[in-house]
């Protein structure tokens, strides 16, 4: 994506502060979640996964703001009436 993930960096610092090598030029993700968490040959689909869960937590997020602020003002403006 054009940038180092934060977890590499500390990473990298906290293993040179040790005396180790640090991590693989892959980085932090895909040297530890990679074929750990999810097997390597289904990263694309974990990773359309992740940004569907995103959206639709988003969406949510959205719809309840908007479904609360009808909510205030409904009983502002019944309260004036």
């Amino acid at each position: 994506m054009g940038y180092e993930c934060p977890l590499t960096h500390a990473e990298n610092w906290a293993r040179e502060q040790a005396g180790l090598a640090t991590l693989p030029p892959s980085g932090f993700i895909d040297h530890h979640l990679v074929g750990t968490v999810y097997p390597a040959d289904a990263e694309v689909q974990v990773q359309v996964l992740v940004g569907l869960i995103v959206l639709v937590s988003w969406v949510a997020f959205l719809a309840l703001g908007r479904r609360r602020r009808r909510r205030r003002s409904h009983r502002a403006g019944g309260a004036a009436a």
